[in-house]
């Protein structure tokens, strides 16, 4: 590749521009002109004379031509320099400025140069040249003369020269701009790396004085800005239109500095801000420096290659600012990264301490609070505020797992690994810090929640109790006043009164005697365990601060509970007891009432009996029995056994009626007593009346069992008499015969003998029947020797006894009377 700029093209062009000037120097072409314009004046009139006008502008041209040709000397005469000279300075050290390069205000006085020559000539072609062609082209139409010879080898010439003079200044002006544009390739080069290391330099002070985090930082931050803003206005400053300029003045550092704070958070947000915008600063500057220095060099150096060729050296050194761009960009993301490590450490480093400051505030409101009755709405509040404390930490322990967190890593910095273990380890020993605080608050909340747990547990107890204690009054009151009841009594019992033998008699006190001891059992069961969590409440408070008057309530409704209780439980076994004695007494009496009933029984069964087993003369009617009734018993409780019947009978009085009223308890009144005494004493008289009734049917059974057997003997010997009379009329006739008749004497004699035995057998029986007839029926006789007990004529009837309860009772007219005459049957 040729360092000369001069193209063999141009060097033609100047040889044949030399050969036209050497055969066509001015003082001849001037001359000729005027040796044209005599020939016009001596011409023939056959010949075409130019006009005198033509003649002065051809004569006025003649200097134009001449200042054509000075400039054409000119343009050859101007040195020729090589771009592309001294590329060693430019391979060894790229920042270096090479050498043998004009300058730019040499260029642009080559430019004011050629921007003159340019404009004049393309004045002269716009007009003169247009006059010259018109000229030649009249005088091309014309006879040829010497005149319009020479005016036609002028024009030649002059347009040969215009040609070369304008190809001399495009050759020119392509040289200016390749040169103008390698200055401008050289300029940004030199700019690009100039503000490369200022930018890597600044930066890098930057991120290991100001953007890395550290608990010093807040300190160190401003300053640091201080400095970094300074330098980079100072930097940005020498650009023409700034477009790395600082966004952080001079007089930020010192307003943030007056205002910051560590415990600030306001102070600490416009620190954060400050470095967000100083590392964006950076990262617009990397931005500006690629769009002002690489991109337009790359540009220059493309449009220059379109116009010659370039060498290596200069290819390779845009190769590397170029493949810096990339490097210096991850380096600016780099910084922007560690500022956000800085704000994400700042803000998890205040919030700890918020997080600290506010868990030992709440810890001492809780000791504080723990040192007072404990409170509902306090122990809300501190529950709330405590869960919400260990709820923000769990969020503070995620946001700070290593995973997580930011930790920004460049190879231009080996250390920041070092310093990104160093935050996290600060920030975990702070999170470790602040857990033992909020766990020691938790440990307060809980210990005054378990403090106002028990003293809420014990006000509620108390509060049953005191509900359980009034019900406990109320159902006492039930037991010993008795009950309201619309279709019962529900008086209290009374063992004193014989109106406790009626049935119905406290019938509905009776009646919800069991569901209010279920009841008072209920409330008592409720009221022991509410009490012994009153008791296990305040046990577990001993030692803490309770309110005096809430202990003195605690007290005063467990020493009530405990009275109702107590009352309750003597007047509920007292209830108990006496029901269960009335039930003994209503038993006895029931007892005597079911007693005199069966005795009835058995009386109306042996008067039914005596009236059906008396003997009765034949001729007399019986009483007309009844088709549906069974003659051997009228009460189907008992058996026809009568005697066996009232054995058990007797059994049953001597156990539950005798034997009972023994083993009343001795509170058991003496009216009722008495009454219970007498029902026993007239139950057992008519037991034995009813004894001697059933003794006394026993014989009335046995006579007339007798004396249906002497009737039917009587009977079958009236029978036998009546049948042996007409045998004996029938002899009769046979021994006295009548003449007429003859009987058979050894056939009398028979049938004589046969009669006389049969008599001899009747008479004996008759004699026999006559003698055993005393001895065989038995006579009631009298009957108030079958009775062994008190006399029967004072036995009472059971409604009568029902009715006075065996007090009182008039026994005169009550007689133990018998179904009918006892001494009418032995008279029949």
């Amino acid at each position: 590749m040729s360092n000369d700029y001069t193209t063999p093209d141009l060097a033609t062009q100047n040889n044949n521009s030399d050969a036209l000037t050497h055969s066509s120097p001015p003082d001849q072409s001037r001359a000729s002109l005027d040796s044209s314009a005599q020939e016009h004046e001596a011409k023939s009139p056959k010949e075409d004379a130019l006009e005198e006008g033509e003649i002065l502008e051809l004569q006025a041209f003649i200097p134009k031509r001449e200042w054509i040709e000075e400039k054409i000397k000119f343009l050859e005469q101007l040195p020729s320099v090589d771009l592309f000279d001294n590329l060693e300075y430019l391979v060894a050290t790229s920042p270096t400025p090479v050498p043998g390069l004009p300058t730019r205000h040499e260029l642009d006085e080559w430019m004011r140069q050629h921007d003159a020559i340019e404009q004049e000539a393309e004045r002269f072609d716009a007009s003169d040249m247009r006059r010259l062609k018109k000229f030649a082209k009249a005088a091309s139409q014309r006879n040829l003369s010497p005149a319009d010879t020479d005016l036609i080898e002028v024009t030649l010439t002059t347009l040969l020269s215009l040609d070369k003079l304008i190809h001399l200044l495009r050759s020119r002006s392509d040289y200016l701009e390749v040169t103008g544009l390698r200055l401008t390739w050289e300029e940004k080069r030199l700019g690009a790396w100039d503000e490369r290391q200022s930018i890597q330099e600044e930066l890098g002070d930057f991120i290991k004085k100001v953007a890395r985090w550290t608990p010093e930082a807040y300190k160190q931050v401003i300053e640091s800005l201080v400095n970094a803003s300074s330098s980079s206005v100072n930097v940005s400053n020498a650009q023409t239109d700034s477009p790395l300029a600082s966004p952080i003045t001079a007089s930020t550092p010192g307003r943030r500095n007056s205002a910051f704070s560590t415990t600030s958070r306001n102070s600490r947000y416009k620190a954060a801000e400050d470095l967000t915008r100083e590392a964006g600063r950076f990262s617009t500057r990397i931005a500006a420096w690629k769009r002002n220095f690489i991109t337009p060099g790359g540009n220059a150096l493309d449009r220059i290659i379109e116009k010659k060729p370039v060498p290596d050296a200069v290819l390779d050194e845009q190769d590397r600012l170029e493949n810096n761009v990339r490097p210096l960009e991850t380096l600016g993301r780099f910084g922007m990264e560690v500022v956000a490590q800085w704000k994400k450490a700042d803000e998890l480093l205040g919030d700890l301490k918020k997080e600290q400051d506010a868990s030992s505030s709440l810890r001492d409101e809780i000791r504080y609070a723990l040192d007072h009755h404990p409170s509902g709405e306090m122990d809300s509040s501190f529950s709330t505020r405590s869960q919400a404390l260990v709820q923000r930490l769990t969020t503070l322990t995620s946001a700070m797992n290593p995973r997580l967190f930011p930790k920004p890593i460049n190879p231009s910095f080996p250390d920041q690994s070092a310093c990104n273990e160093s935050i996290l380890s600060f920030l975990s020993a702070e999170l470790s810090k602040t857990k033992k605080i909020v766990e020691e608050t938790s440990s307060a909340a809980r210990e005054y929640h378990t403090r106002h747990s028990l003293v809420n547990k014990a006000e509620n107890a108390r509060f049953q109790l005191e509900q359980l204690t009034s019900k406990l009054h109320g159902h006492t009151l039930r037991l010993t006043d008795g009950v309201l009841a619309e279709d019962g009594d529900g008086s209290p019992i009374q063992l004193n009164s014989v109106d406790c033998l009626d049935p119905l008699k406290h019938g509905a006190y009776l009646a919800v005697l069991p569901i209010t001891c279920n009841e008072l059992q209920e409330f008592e069961s409720a009221g022991n365990k509410q009490a012994k969590i009153c008791r296990e409440s305040m046990k577990a408070l001993t030692g803490h601060v309770v309110d005096p008057e809430f202990a003195q309530k605690i007290d005063q409704t467990l020493a009530a509970f405990e009275a109702a209780r107590k009352r309750a439980s003597e007047v509920k076994e007292t209830s108990l007891s006496d029901a269960a004695r009335l039930r003994d007494i209503r038993k006895v009496w029931s007892s005597i009432g079911d007693s005199w009933k069966g005795l009835d029984a058995i009386k109306a069964d042996l008067v039914d009996r005596m009236e059906r087993a008396k003997w009765t003369p034949i001729g007399q009617e019986q009483p007309a029995r009844s088709p549906m009734q069974d003659h051997t018993t009228s009460w189907p409780m008992f058996s026809q056994n009568t005697s066996s019947q009232l054995k058990d009978l007797s059994r049953d009085i001597l156990v539950s009626v005798t034997d009972a009223i023994g083993g009343l308890h001795s509170s058991t009144g003496t009216e009722v007593l008495n009454a219970l005494q007498s029902g026993a004493t007239y139950i057992q008289q008519y037991l034995d009346n009813v004894g001697g009734m059933s003794r006394l049917h026993e014989m009335v059974q046995k006579q007339a069992s007798a004396m249906s057997d002497v009737q039917s003997e009587q009977l079958s010997l009236e029978d036998r008499v009546d049948k042996i009379i007409p045998l004996f009329e029938k002899l009769r006739k046979q021994i006295v015969p009548s003449s007429q008749e003859r009987c058979d004497a050894a056939l009398l004699s028979q049938e004589t003998k046969r009669l006389s035995q049969d008599y001899d057998t009747l008479k004996e029986a008759l004699s026999k029947f006559s003698e055993d007839l005393s001895s065989r029926v038995p006579f009631v006789g009298k009957p108030d020797s079958y009775f062994h007990g008190p006399l029967r004529t004072s036995q009472p009837s059971f409604a009568t006894f029902l009715q006075s309860k065996g007090t009182n009772l008039s026994t005169a007219s009550m007689a133990f009377n018998m179904p009918f005459d006892m001494k009418a049957l032995d008279h029949n």
